[in-house]
Parts: C-alpha cells; sequence; structure tokens
C-alpha cells in the first residue's frame, strides 16, 4: 500500500521536480538564445524551400520539446501541459528527440 502511494506521489509530482531540474542545471544564457533561435525559425519558415521546412519544423519541435521540459512556454501551441501524463509524454519526447 506504502509502496502505491509512493508511486502515486513520484507519478504526479515528477514532471514538477523534473523541470524544475532542467532550468537549474541550464546556464541562463540558454533561455535567451534558443528563444531567439525559435523566433528566427518561425519567421524564416515563410521564406523556405518546400524542402528545406522539415529540417526547419524538426528544429523548431526540439526547441518546443526543450522549453517544455523545463516547465516553460515557447508560443501560444505549447502551452502548459494539459495533464500529468501530457508532462512525462513532453520530457519523455525532449529526452528521445533525435539529434543530428
Amino acid at each position: 500500500m506504502l509502496g502505491a502511494v509512493f508511486l502515486a506521489i513520484v507519478l504526479k509530482a515528477g514532471p514538477d521536480g523534473l523541470h524544475l531540474l532542467h532550468r537549474v542545471l541550464t546556464p541562463e544564457e540558454a533561455f535567451a538564445e534558443n528563444q531567439e533561435t525559435f523566433e528566427e525559425l518561425v519567421i524564416s519558415a515563410g521564406t523556405l524551400e518546400p524542402e528545406q521546412r522539415a529540417g526547419n519544423l524538426d528544429r523548431r519541435r526540439y526547441l518546443t520539446l526543450w522549453f517544455c521540459a523545463r516547465g516553460m512556454e515557447i508560443d501560444d501551441v505549447s502551452g502548459p501541459p494539459r495533464s500529468t501524463w501530457q508532462a512525462w509524454a513532453d520530457l519523455f519526447d525532449y529526452w528521445t528527440f533525435p539529434l543530428e
């Protein structure tokens, strides 16, 4: 019974703790740098050739997950997780995102 209670607490509180850990371990300059990079990618997306758009979208998705892993929003789409499960999904997506 105690194990089930502990597991429930970890599952519910885990994402917030991991978000905090990611924020604490991230250099302050990285936040502004990644925000600027994301904005540049959004602005340039409309002028890209079709074969370049996939790379732009992948990079924006990675940056969206980067901010989500720190419990932060980068745009209107990435808002706060809708549930604890969504927060966990965002973290796992971030951790397993294929980097080039």
